[in-house]
């Protein structure tokens, strides 16, 4: 399974601490949140961890870890335009995240495991929000995503 991080934006909501690098970079217990998140990614049975970056390219030389394949995206345009960055590097089953999941083998063995047992293309997972006007919205149907609005 690989799995595609989304660390090329701008990290704007993460000021102060993101003042001079990407939020990814943040150390929590002595160690860049990115990098908890890889090691939860591998636990969870990824196999091949591609990170797509800004053109700064501080995340490659901070993690400096040859088992990630690294792409750049050069002027930040959003998720879609950052994971097409990756595209080459892509087949069959993927996961794409944020970095800032410290948590992912706990999220994403399930939603492996699911993807498996029903075959399924696609799985989403989601967080209901107070602020739905600031993410994408998914509209479900019997459990399935029917629509994404915004």
């Amino acid at each position: 399974m690989k799995a595609v991080i989304l660390a090329a934006g701008r990290s704007s909501r993460f000021k102060p601490l993101s003042e001079n690098r990407h939020k990814g970079l943040v150390q929590i217990l002595g160690k860049p949140i990115l990098q908890h998140t890889v090691e939860e990614l591998r636990k969870a049975g990824v196999d091949e961890i591609i990170v797509v970056q800004g053109s700064e390219r501080d995340i490659e030389e901070e993690l400096a870890d040859d088992q990630i394949s690294y792409v750049v995206q050069e002027k930040p345009k959003g998720m879609g335009h950052a994971l097409r960055q990756a595209e080459h590097l892509l087949d069959n089953k993927f996961l794409v995240l944020t970095p800032y999941r410290a948590n992912a083998s706990q999220l994403f063995k399930p939603m492996i495991q699911k993807a498996d047992e029903e075959n399924a293309n696609t799985v989403f997972l989601s967080t209901p929000t107070d602020k739905p006007e600031k993410y994408g919205i998914l509209e479900l149907n019997q459990r399935r995503p029917s629509r994404r609005l915004g």
